[in-house]
């Protein structure tokens, strides 16, 4: 049945009679034995994949083209020797739907039920990617050249133990992948045209490291081999080709020009622990045979782990690079401690050329900045910062592999002065921030002031920040760890900030905080804390594509708690996901999440569109709605909203 899915939840309800020696005649809602159990999966369905709203971030419900594929469904019941009393049931459809089967079973013992949901072709009920004749020993079936970028190969599933006893049972079982997802992304694409590669190939290595390739549902425990080294000859090579000139995602990462996710894995995983990967990249143009692009070995530890997202990022295509690695996004499960696991490359910090003008009877210090090395020279000397300073962009500055410092006063957790920032029409491109500029005394002691910019007192105006990563890089230690440890108070683009914004972006954000009040507040897409000194304006501002993850409060996906005088005018908001823990969930949205004192505060020609509420295991925070669209909360008074 070919036609377009449509955003919904149905549930089916089938009755499916197992177990010898029941009756089949009709069940009463009180009878013994009676078990209705309701399978969900932990993704909405989406849209077609290479549709507007495709994401590698996601996984199959949200990027596979229904057109061409069913969900298929299988239910089995095994007793509590692990006996088989009904073998599995089968059920498929062709879009996501909540699915209820309805059973009987002896009543007064102990059942385990396991599901299996995968993939498989239109109309049709056998196995396509997976072998699951036999419950205890799921493999794939796919030969290497057909498991990269195929993400029908993503499945779901749960065991859990029920005891059924004389009253019917309703339960809902909310299946998980038994799957990591590795996903390679470059930022170059398209830098040089003419070497746009069209073949890929990935090499798992390391006599430490381990494939796991088979997996008992009825347990959870996967099984697997150590790998070979990295040049040994019975390596394994998964290869695939694309079309470099079409996109597979349309969102994500993917949204921006020089931005691509070029290969994707579905990896069977240890039961619950992370286990370690080594990686060989290489990227080819004209085929299997063709030119060699780029090669790249990640011969550190790359994270894995069930129902995770591990992703590689850099500029894989045009220059030597140090890649980041992010557990993150929507994938169920919590995620690990995030260290800086690259070694940042070596920069040494340039001062720029410098220009004085006169301006209003004020002499006017311009730095002209235009490499990387005089943007790291900004960072490393705080006291040039000050009133009568413009820091004004000659170009797009590219920091990937650098392990950041934030910009900002040292002096005190706020400082004075800083100038104006001008960005001049270009973009700061792929930052890792791990650092903040100042950590408070006392019982609480918290980290805060993180970002591009710790703290800003001044304008900014006519920037672009894009690939901005903070407290989300993987630890070079592949272990279960400490985890959600990182403190993101004041933490944005810019942490703290007290000026106007005009014509500022930020794209692709990723921001992850501690699960903790005390160390995880204030946060925004764009900017964390708004000062309220005096009236300010933030003008034709947006955000786009941003992930926070945090326990916490005042959070946004363009500015987490904004204070009174402001007004933002033709301000935008698109595609924002905030992942919150904690019982405080009434000051986050989309575009604002805290006001601390509406007092002033306006809203002109605003909008934001395709906010996600989550809740902290990943999962649709349906509950929860802001005060208004534009604003989580106001704690005081209420803002002017003009359309």
């Amino acid at each position: 049945m070919n036609q377009r899915i449509k955003l919904f939840l149905a549930s089916l309800a089938i009755l499916l009679i197992g177990a010898s020696c029941q009756r089949n005649d009709q069940l009463d809602s009180n009878d013994p034995g009676k078990v209705v159990i309701k399978l969900s999966l932990p993704e909405d369905m989406q849209a077609l994949r290479a549709s507007a709203n495709s994401s590698s971030a996601k996984g199959g419900i949200t990027n596979v083209d229904m057109s061409k594929y069913d969900i298929r469904y299988k239910l089995a019941v095994y007793n509590a020797s692990g006996e088989s009393v009904i073998a599995p049931l089968v059920k498929t459809v062709d879009s996501y739907q909540e699915i209820t089967y309805e059973i009987r079973l002896t009543p007064n013992r102990k059942y385990k039920f396991v599901v299996w949901a995968d993939f498989v072709k239109q109309g049709e009920t056998a196995d396509l990617h997976y072998n699951t004749a036999d419950f205890t020993n799921i493999t794939c079936i796919d030969t290497p050249d057909k498991q990269l970028n195929d993400e029908s190969r993503d499945a779901y599933w749960i065991a859990k133990e029920i005891n059924v006893g004389t009253e019917a049972i309703n339960e809902t079982l909310v299946l998980r992948r038994p799957f990591s997802k590795i996903r390679v992304v470059t930022t170059d694409w398209g830098l040089v045209p003419a070497d746009k590669p069209d073949y890929f190939s990935i090499q798992y290595y390391g006599a430490d490291c381990k494939r796991f390739n088979s997996m008992n549902l009825l347990t959870g425990v996967s099984t697997g081999t150590p790998l070979t080294a990295k040049d040994d000859a019975g390596i394994i090579t998964y290869d695939v080709n694309i079309n470099k000139d079409q996109k597979d995602y349309m969102l994500g990462y993917d949204s921006d020009d020089h931005n691509r996710t070029m290969t994707v894995d579905y990896l069977m995983t240890d039961q619950s622990e992370q286990t370690p990967l080594h990686v060989v990249f290489t990227a080819k143009k004209g085929g299997k045979d063709g030119e060699l692009i780029s090669t790249y070995d990640f011969a550190v530890n790359v994270p894995i782990q069930r129902n995770y997202l591990t992703t590689l990022m850099g500029n894989l295509l045009t220059t030597a690079t140090s890649i980041k690695v992010l557990i993150e996004e929507n994938f169920i499960e919590e995620y690990n401690n995030h260290k800086p696991w690259f070694a940042p490359q070596g920069v040494t910090p340039k001062k720029p050329a410098i220009t004085t003008s006169v301006e209003g009877g004020k002499t006017i210090t311009t730095y002209h900045i235009t490499n990387r090395e005089e943007m790291m020279w900004v960072s490393d000397n705080p006291g040039e910062l000050g009133a009568n300073k413009v820091f004004k962009l000659e170009s797009d500055i590219d920091m990937n592999g650098i392990d950041w410092y934030p910009i900002g006063p040292r002096a005190g957790a706020f400082g004075g002065p800083c100038g104006t920032f001008d960005g001049n029409g270009h973009t700061l491109r792929n930052f890792s921030v791990q650092k903040f500029l100042y950590k408070t005394s006392g019982f609480f002691k918290r980290e805060q002031q993180t970002g591009v910019f710790g703290v800003w007192y001044g304008d900014i105006k006519n920037l672009t920040f894009e690939n901005i990563t903070i407290n989300g890089l993987e630890g070079v230690k592949v272990e279960p760890g400490k985890k959600h440890s990182e403190s993101a108070y004041f933490a944005g683009c810019v942490g703290y900030f007290c000026g106007n914004l005009e014509n500022v972006h930020a794209k692709n954000v990723f921001i992850k905080g501690a699960n903790s009040i005390f160390k995880t507040q204030n946060v925004g897409g764009l900017v964390g804390y708004t000062n309220p000194d005096k009236p300010f304006v933030f003008k034709k501002c947006s955000v786009t594509n941003i992930t926070i993850q945090a326990k916490g409060t005042q959070i946004g996906g363009m500015v987490g708690s904004l204070n009174k005088n402001h007004t933002l005018i033709e301000c935008t908001a698109n595609y924002v996901s905030l992942r919150v823990n904690g019982s405080s969930t009434t000051n986050i949205a989309g575009l604002v999440g805290d006001i601390a004192d509406a007092t002033g505060v306006k809203f002109e020609k605003c909008k934001v569109s395709n906010i996600e509420f989550l809740k902290y295991d990943g999962t649709k925070n349906s509950g929860y709605a802001p005060t208004h669209p534009l604003y989580g909360t106001s704690r005081k008074g209420t803002p002017t909203i003009t359309d």
